[in-house]
């Protein structure tokens, strides 16, 4: 969808305070910071099972909800207009290395955005 714009804002390790939720031996949180606009005139279903972090072996990462202190992308309806700012947490492995960020643009579709993340 064209009327649907993706930034990435920042990446960073992300870190928890909480003693439950920790990244497993040789891993870290790495956390994509991202908006998304609705430039469209009708709304659009943001879910951030679209969001997948890959790494130059093609391994494929999840997003995992860590409830970082600027807010987690969370799944909403994105009406006309609105800007919709988040962070996708991921648990990767410490050494992972050609990270990019690919992006689903629709339910039935198969096109990808695709982000360079430049680690």
């Amino acid at each position: 969808n064209e009327s649907i714009v993706y930034t990435v804002n920042s990446v960073e390790e992300l870190f928890s305070n909480n003693p439950y939720i920790q990244p497993g031996k040789g891993c870290i949180f790495y956390g994509v910071n991202v908006s998304i606009e609705n430039m469209g005139t009708v709304s659009e279903g943001i879910v951030s099972y679209k969001f997948q972090l890959i790494d130059n072996e093609e391994n494929s990462y999840s997003h995992r909800c860590l409830f970082t202190p600027r807010g987690e992308l969370i799944t909403r309806e994105l009406f006309p207009g609105r800007i919709h700012r988040g962070d996708l947490s991921y648990e990767i492995p410490k050494n992972a290395k050609g990270l990019k960020l690919e992006i689903g643009t629709g339910p039935f579709s198969e096109e990808m955005i695709i982000f360079k993340l430049g680690r």
